[in-house]
C-alpha cells in the first residue's frame, strides 16, 4: 500500500507487531536525516502497534519536503485508517 513518500508491506501474523524499515541512500544521503526518519517511524509504530498483529515494512521511495516527524504523520495516518480493517 503507498501513501505518499511511503510504501507499506504486511503480513498478517500471530505473533506481535513487528517492524522493518528501508532507507535508501540515493533517498536520503545524510545518515543523520536517515536516522531521523527511522526514529520517528519507530516511534510512531510504538505508540500504534498494540491492536495490531501484523509484520510490516515501510521503505521511503522518495525524500520527503522537510524531514520532521509531522511530514510523516499525515501519511501514516492516512495509512493506519487504510490498514486498520486488516488489523
Amino acid at each position: 500500500m503507498r501513501s505518499g513518500c511511503l510504501l507499506v508491506y504486511w503480513k498478517n501474523t500471530d505473533s506481535p507487531a513487528r517492524l522493518g524499515l528501508s532507507v535508501s541512500k540515493k533517498v536520503l544521503k545524510s545518515a543523520a536525516k536517515r536516522n531521523v526518519f527511522k526514529r520517528s517511524m519507530r516511534e510512531f509504530f510504538r505508540k500504534n502497534s498494540n491492536r495490531c498483529r501484523a509484520d510490516f515494512v515501510l521503505r521511503l521511495l522518495s525524500a520527503p519536503r522537510k524531514l520532521q516527524p509531522g511530514v510523516f504523520l499525515e501519511n501514516l495516518e492516512i495509512l493506519k485508517k487504510r490498514l486498520g480493517e486488516k488489523c
